[in-house]
């Protein structure tokens, strides 16, 4: 951090001082100085406001502190002042498939496929959306043209169903299916996840609602509370509750 402050201090403001301040600015949120790396993006930007790596960088951390809105706006004035670079439209299209607008996503995936037909996160992000739509063979190839198809097998159905009739253990089990649904997977889960493997479910402070008084026909948060005390209750499982977005629940099978 030293070094960078020296360099800074020697440079004018030209092409690779920018490029410092960016530096400089991924560090400080790297050390866990988001305060101070927000703050030194914005007056970076004030500063050159159209400089495509800041304006990534910058999305970058505000999807790291979990400020999603903004990092979406950002990305979108990546892609106005950059319409032939790819990365925005990818960058911007993986915010959208998380928060599942498949629609907008696939808009943006497309669009960098069309600047660039080889980009492999493009490819990807596209399987993914097409994945979650149901289209196995449409995702199998796009995953096939990213170079990560011999590691991803797309199933459709009911999930709960799909894991029992799968052969084998796993080391790591992912829960993001429908919340009243939440208990019924962790039972599902539990037989197929091997000792010491991870189950990793998304959602489970529920916008706050896990921790308050149930609606009588809330099925959904009804199924985020059953999960969360059947999990602390498990003599099988050591869980975490990491506060991040709407909360992501890491446990480790004893």
């Amino acid at each position: 951090m030293r070094q960078l402050e020296d360099e800074l201090a020697r440079q004018p403001f030209a092409g690779g001082a920018v490029e410092t301040e960016i530096e400089r600015a991924v560090l400080l949120g790297a050390l866990n100085r988001r305060a101070d790396a927000q703050q030194a993006f914005v007056e970076l930007l004030r500063r050159a406001p159209t400089h495509f790596s800041a304006l990534n960088e910058f999305g970058t951390l505000l999807t790291d502190m979990g400020a999603i809105d903004a990092a979406c706006r950002v990305y979108a004035e990546a892609i106005a002042h950059h319409p032939a670079n790819p990365i925005g439209h990818v960058n911007l299209a993986n915010l959208l498939l998380r928060a599942n607008k498949y629609t907008e996503a696939r808009a943006h995936y497309d669009a960098a496929l069309r600047i660039d037909p080889e980009l492999a996160p493009a490819h990807q992000g596209l399987g993914a959306v097409l994945a979650d739509n149901g289209d196995r063979d449409g995702a199998q190839e796009h995953f096939r043209k990213a170079g990560v198809a011999k590691r991803i097998k797309v199933q459709v159905g009911i999930a709960q169903e799909l894991i029992n009739k799968t052969p084998g253990k796993f080391d790591l089990i992912f829960i993001d299916v429908d919340k009243q649904q939440y208990p019924d997977a962790l039972r599902s889960a539990m037989p197929k996840l091997k000792r010491g493997g991870l189950l990793v479910t998304d959602n489970t402070l529920w916008s706050g609602k896990a921790a308050r008084p149930l609606a009588a026909d809330d099925k959904d948060t009804r199924g985020v509370q059953e999960f969360n005390r059947l999990v602390y209750a498990s003599k099988e499982l050591f869980p975490v509750l990491i506060p991040l977005r709407d909360g992501v629940t890491v446990c480790r099978k004893l």
